[in-house]
């Protein structure tokens, strides 16, 4: 076994990011200002239905670009006839469709989901250059929407948060990364990150259960947070974000994912000076597959196959992207869940651009001869949802 094989079997056996605001200033998950005008609810959590998810509308356009194994396309008019694996057609680059090429298309070893199939592309940019693997979390403030937050290292004592940039086609999707990550902060065995606020960022930590509170510009955490496990959260706090405003909520709740089972936990934050407080934990719900990190589906970017309140989240161990319709609360119900990417995947996080999801995306056992693989995905509408 190498080295690399070794630590990857070890993390597996072990083992938004946007602008909307809400009354509180905290970033809620959506994109631009959102009134929290919504009904609100008790902060209880309520009694879920067996329903699956709402289908949105699929997107058409009249040109269609087929996508090759080189990120070049091959224009054709007509309808689509896109299948459900990840070398599926792309959007055309007039009307409704946009196409900026990103990067490659996917091997077979990963694929979308049936009701997403027709709807997205999944891309290869490649290794983030500079970063240490193994690639965790990853974030984007719409407020620099062309700089790129990864955690490097992911798990691990020497893990770093890194900042790289990012290059957008005219369309405004991510087509690449421009020069050299530089690593911006030390943050052992840091799994997530999430913006709470444009100058406050916050990550989790695996296995040691933790919460960072990093001001921007500083190069170690703030705060740490010890969380009370199996009281607090069951076994590790792993993914984290914030309820979006327009779930209607009567505070700003922040949520946390537990690795391996995926149980949710949620409390109330508030300002305190340049940091946040957070209290009255309460564990929500038992099960879902999102354990390693997940995001809140911004409802305003209207993004195709996704119903209101939803979100996606990376499963345990490693096997791919979920997506779940959500409670009044922000809670995943766990009978709405259904495949959105297959394949070994880490992380997950949406961009407030362009509605582009970021996977973190590896293999987790190599064999004599494997070549690693340590890739951002981008899995991309057919056509730009913002701006």
């Amino acid at each position: 076994m190498t080295g690399t094989t070794v630590i990857l079997a070890l993390l597996a056996a072990a083992c938004s990011e946007q602008d909307g605001r809400d009354g509180a200033g905290f970033m809620g998950g959506g994109l631009g200002t959102t009134d929290t005008t919504g009904t609100t609810t008790n902060g209880d959590h309520h009694p879920t239905s067996s329903e699956g998810a709402v289908v949105g509308g699929s997107t058409s356009a009249d040109v269609i670009t087929t996508g090759d194994s080189t990120g070049s396309g091959e224009t054709t008019t007509g309808t689509d006839t896109t299948s459900g694996d990840s070398t599926s057609t792309d959007a055309g680059a007039t009307g409704a469709g946009c196409n900026d090429v990103s990067g490659t298309l996917v091997g077979p070893e990963y694929t979308l989901g049936p009701t997403f199939a027709e709807h997205y592309g999944i891309y290869d940019l490649g290794e983030v250059p500079g970063v240490e693997p193994l690639l965790g979390g990853s974030v984007i403030s719409a407020s620099a929407p062309d700089t790129l937050l990864i955690v490097g290292s992911t798990g691990f004592l020497p893990a770093r948060l890194f900042k790289i940039g990012l290059t957008r086609g005219a369309c405004g999707h991510i087509t690449g990364f421009t020069g050299v990550a530089q690593p911006i902060a030390d943050v052992p065995q840091a799994t997530s990150v999430m913006f709470a606020r444009d100058n406050l960022l916050l990550l989790t930590t695996h296995p040691t259960s933790q919460l960072y509170q990093l001001v921007t510009g500083e190069t170690t955490p703030s705060d740490i947070y010890d969380f009370d496990v199996m009281k607090e959260v069951q076994h590790v706090a792993s993914g984290i974000d914030i309820v979006p405003a327009d779930y209607g909520l009567p505070v700003p709740t922040l949520c946390f994912s537990s690795y391996p089972s995926g149980a949710f936990t949620c409390g109330e934050i508030k300002d305190k000076g340049p940091l946040i407080e957070l209290s009255g934990l309460k564990q929500m719900s038992t099960y879902a597959m999102v354990g390693n990190g997940f995001a809140y589906v911004p409802d305003e970017l209207e993004l195709p196959g996704f119903a209101p309140h939803s979100l996606i989240g990376s499963g345990t161990p490693f096997k791919g992207i979920f997506a779940y319709r959500c409670d009044d609360d922000g809670i995943p119900i766990f009978e709405s869940g259904e495949t959105f990417v297959g394949g070994e995947t880490h992380n997950v996080s949406i961009d407030p651009v362009a509605g582009d999801v970021l996977i973190s995306a590896l293999k987790v056992y190599h064999f004599p001869g494997d070549v690693p693989f340590n890739h951002l995905l981008i899995v991309r509408p057919r056509t730009l949802i913002a701006n």
